[in-house]
Protein backbone atom coordinates (compact mmCIF):
# COMPACT_ATOMS: atom_id res chain seq x y z
CA UNK A 1 0.00 0.00 0.00
CA UNK A 2 2.86 2.37 1.13
CA UNK A 3 4.31 1.83 -2.43
CA UNK A 4 1.21 2.84 -4.63
CA UNK A 5 1.00 6.07 -2.73
CA UNK A 6 4.29 7.16 -3.14
CA UNK A 7 3.94 5.68 -6.64
CA UNK A 8 0.88 8.34 -6.72
CA UNK A 9 2.33 11.05 -5.20
CA UNK A 10 5.25 10.80 -7.73
CA UNK A 11 2.59 10.83 -10.39
CA UNK A 12 1.14 14.08 -8.80
CA UNK A 13 4.35 15.84 -8.95
CA UNK A 14 5.51 14.80 -12.45
CA UNK A 15 2.20 15.40 -13.61
CA UNK A 16 2.49 18.96 -12.28
CA UNK A 17 5.78 19.30 -13.74
CA UNK A 18 4.99 18.34 -17.02
CA UNK A 19 1.77 20.02 -17.54
CA UNK A 20 3.49 23.20 -16.10
CA UNK A 21 6.46 22.78 -18.29
CA UNK A 22 3.89 22.65 -21.08
CA UNK A 23 2.08 25.65 -20.39
CA UNK A 24 5.56 28.03 -19.50
CA UNK A 25 6.65 27.22 -23.08
CA UNK A 26 2.95 28.52 -24.51
CA UNK A 27 2.84 30.90 -22.43
CA UNK A 28 6.69 32.76 -22.97
CA UNK A 29 6.97 35.37 -25.47
CA UNK A 30 10.66 34.94 -26.59
CA UNK A 31 12.74 38.17 -26.41
CA UNK A 32 12.82 38.19 -30.34
CA UNK A 33 9.09 38.97 -30.25
CA UNK A 34 8.36 41.34 -27.15
CA UNK A 35 7.54 44.93 -27.39
CA UNK A 36 9.53 47.54 -26.00
CA UNK A 37 8.18 48.91 -22.81
CA UNK A 38 5.57 46.00 -22.16
CA UNK A 39 6.39 43.40 -19.25
CA UNK A 40 6.12 39.64 -19.91
CA UNK A 41 6.64 37.08 -17.23
CA UNK A 42 9.85 34.74 -17.08
CA UNK A 43 9.62 31.26 -18.45
CA UNK A 44 10.43 30.63 -14.73
CA UNK A 45 7.52 32.38 -13.54
CA UNK A 46 5.23 30.86 -16.15
CA UNK A 47 6.91 27.66 -14.60
CA UNK A 48 6.21 27.47 -10.79
CA UNK A 49 3.47 29.17 -10.21
CA UNK A 50 1.30 26.81 -11.59
CA UNK A 51 3.66 24.21 -10.53
CA UNK A 52 2.97 24.73 -7.11
CA UNK A 53 -0.44 24.65 -7.70
CA UNK A 54 -0.70 21.66 -9.54
CA UNK A 55 1.06 19.89 -7.44
CA UNK A 56 -1.03 20.67 -4.24
CA UNK A 57 -4.18 20.38 -5.90
CA UNK A 58 -2.67 16.22 -7.25
CA UNK A 59 -1.46 15.43 -3.89
CA UNK A 60 -4.60 16.73 -2.12
CA UNK A 61 -7.41 15.63 -4.48
CA UNK A 62 -5.51 13.34 -7.07
CA UNK A 63 -3.75 11.02 -4.42
CA UNK A 64 -6.98 9.99 -2.71
CA UNK A 65 -9.04 10.12 -5.40
CA UNK A 66 -6.95 7.50 -7.67
CA UNK A 67 -6.28 5.20 -4.33
CA UNK A 68 -9.85 4.97 -3.39
CA UNK A 69 -11.98 5.66 -5.73
CA UNK A 70 -10.55 4.25 -9.31
CA UNK A 71 -9.01 1.83 -7.47
CA UNK A 72 -12.23 0.20 -5.76
CA UNK A 73 -13.86 0.46 -8.98
CA UNK A 74 -11.37 -1.16 -11.13
CA UNK A 75 -10.85 -3.73 -8.25
CA UNK A 76 -14.07 -4.50 -8.73
CA UNK A 77 -14.46 -4.49 -12.64
CA UNK A 78 -11.33 -6.29 -13.14
CA UNK A 79 -12.93 -9.61 -12.54
CA UNK A 80 -14.91 -9.47 -15.59
CA UNK A 81 -11.43 -9.03 -17.58
CA UNK A 82 -12.19 -6.89 -20.86
CA UNK A 83 -8.76 -4.77 -20.77
CA UNK A 84 -10.11 -2.51 -23.47
CA UNK A 85 -13.12 -1.61 -21.48
CA UNK A 86 -11.31 -1.31 -17.97
CA UNK A 87 -8.78 1.39 -19.84
CA UNK A 88 -11.66 3.34 -21.48
CA UNK A 89 -13.10 3.15 -17.17
CA UNK A 90 -9.94 4.03 -16.19
CA UNK A 91 -10.12 7.55 -18.96
CA UNK A 92 -13.83 8.28 -18.00
CA UNK A 93 -13.14 8.01 -14.32
CA UNK A 94 -10.20 10.18 -14.21
CA UNK A 95 -11.14 12.75 -16.77
CA UNK A 96 -14.47 13.14 -14.34
CA UNK A 97 -12.45 13.26 -11.41
CA UNK A 98 -10.23 16.41 -12.96
CA UNK A 99 -13.29 18.12 -13.45
CA UNK A 100 -14.85 17.14 -10.31
CA UNK A 101 -11.60 18.49 -8.37
CA UNK A 102 -11.28 21.61 -10.65
CA UNK A 103 -15.07 22.48 -9.97
CA UNK A 104 -14.12 21.39 -5.87
CA UNK A 105 -11.28 24.13 -6.25
CA UNK A 106 -12.37 27.12 -7.73
CA UNK A 107 -15.69 26.67 -5.72
CA UNK A 108 -14.13 26.95 -2.82
CA UNK A 109 -11.26 29.61 -3.94
CA UNK A 110 -14.08 32.25 -5.08
CA UNK A 111 -16.07 31.05 -2.40
CA UNK A 112 -19.62 31.00 -4.52
CA UNK A 113 -20.35 29.06 -7.82
CA UNK A 114 -19.89 31.75 -11.15
CA UNK A 115 -20.34 30.44 -14.30
CA UNK A 116 -17.41 32.26 -15.53
CA UNK A 117 -15.42 29.70 -14.46
CA UNK A 118 -16.79 26.88 -15.36
CA UNK A 119 -16.30 27.52 -19.49
CA UNK A 120 -15.68 24.44 -21.66
CA UNK A 121 -12.16 25.08 -22.03
CA UNK A 122 -11.50 25.07 -18.47
CA UNK A 123 -12.92 21.68 -18.06
CA UNK A 124 -11.45 20.30 -21.03
CA UNK A 125 -7.98 21.16 -19.51
CA UNK A 126 -8.81 19.76 -16.01
CA UNK A 127 -10.29 16.60 -17.63
CA UNK A 128 -7.17 16.45 -19.43
CA UNK A 129 -5.10 17.38 -16.60
CA UNK A 130 -6.68 14.06 -14.79
CA UNK A 131 -6.07 11.93 -17.89
CA UNK A 132 -2.18 13.17 -17.67
CA UNK A 133 -2.23 12.04 -14.14
CA UNK A 134 -3.86 8.44 -15.02
CA UNK A 135 -0.89 8.28 -18.09
CA UNK A 136 2.13 8.60 -15.20
CA UNK A 137 0.59 6.51 -12.74
CA UNK A 138 0.58 3.33 -15.41
CA UNK A 139 3.83 4.54 -16.50
CA UNK A 140 5.61 4.17 -13.20
CA UNK A 141 3.19 1.14 -12.10
CA UNK A 142 4.69 -0.87 -14.85
CA UNK A 143 7.99 0.27 -13.85
CA UNK A 144 8.03 -0.50 -10.30
CA UNK A 145 5.06 -2.85 -9.86
CA UNK A 146 4.53 -4.94 -12.61
CA UNK A 147 8.36 -5.29 -13.87
CA UNK A 148 8.78 -6.15 -10.11
CA UNK A 149 6.86 -8.67 -9.98
CA UNK A 150 7.69 -10.09 -13.34
CA UNK A 151 11.89 -9.47 -12.14
CA UNK A 152 11.10 -11.80 -9.22
CA UNK A 153 9.06 -14.60 -10.67
CA UNK A 154 11.92 -14.47 -13.56
CA UNK A 155 10.26 -14.12 -16.33
CA UNK A 156 12.55 -11.31 -17.89
CA UNK A 157 16.23 -11.84 -17.93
Amino acid sequence: MMKMIFIRMCSGIISAFLISLTLAWWNTTPETEQIVGTYYTTFSGNFWIPFLAMSFIYVIAAVPFSLFIVDGVMYRSRKEGNRLLNFVLQVLLYLCGGIVAYILFVTLLARTIDVRFFNFYALLFSGSAGVAYMLVVKILEYFFVRRTRSIEKGEES
